[in-house]
């Protein structure tokens, strides 16, 4: 274990595929990036005994130019709820308001276990989206 590693040892791990969980767990994750650098088997002890790690949540589809719009165009049918308000609130964002939405919106994400997304993008300051997206670490197309 490098110095830069922490390790936690949970008192289970719930993975894909066969066996779907492994009770107790040592888990060593890079400080700097966050990334699982091993698993193995361990007795679970310590702070995190009772605790189950889970595998990062993927948000398949998701507009993060809108997370600043959240409630504003509620009880309409798809088409008014575009014209009417998304697609003028989306095309009232400058760069700050990108910025501000994409930020909301990954805090959201990541706060909520969400490692990685599909962004649908935007029309306009598409590079704020892209340039935010790559500071965050998150896995994203």
């Amino acid at each position: 274990m490098s110095s830069g590693t922490r390790k936690l040892i949970v008192g289970g791990l719930l993975t894909p595929g066969r066996p779907p969980m492994l009770h107790g767990a040592a888990i060593c994750i890079d400080e700097g990036s966050g990334a699982v650098e091993s698993v193995r088997e361990a007795a679970p002890s310590g702070d995190h005994a009772r605790c189950l790690a889970l595998p990062g949540s993927v948000q398949a589809h998701l507009h993060l130019c809108q997370s600043l719009f959240r409630g504003m165009a509620e009880n309409r049918t798809l088409l008014p709820w575009l014209r009417e308000r998304i697609w003028p609130l989306e095309a009232s964002h400058d760069e700050e308001t990108m910025f501000l939405s994409v930020l909301l919106g990954l805090r959201r994400l990541i706060s909520s276990g969400c490692t990685a997304l599909v962004d649908m993008g935007a029309v306009m300051n598409t590079g704020v989206i892209v340039d935010l997206l790559r500071r965050s670490g998150m896995r994203a197309r």
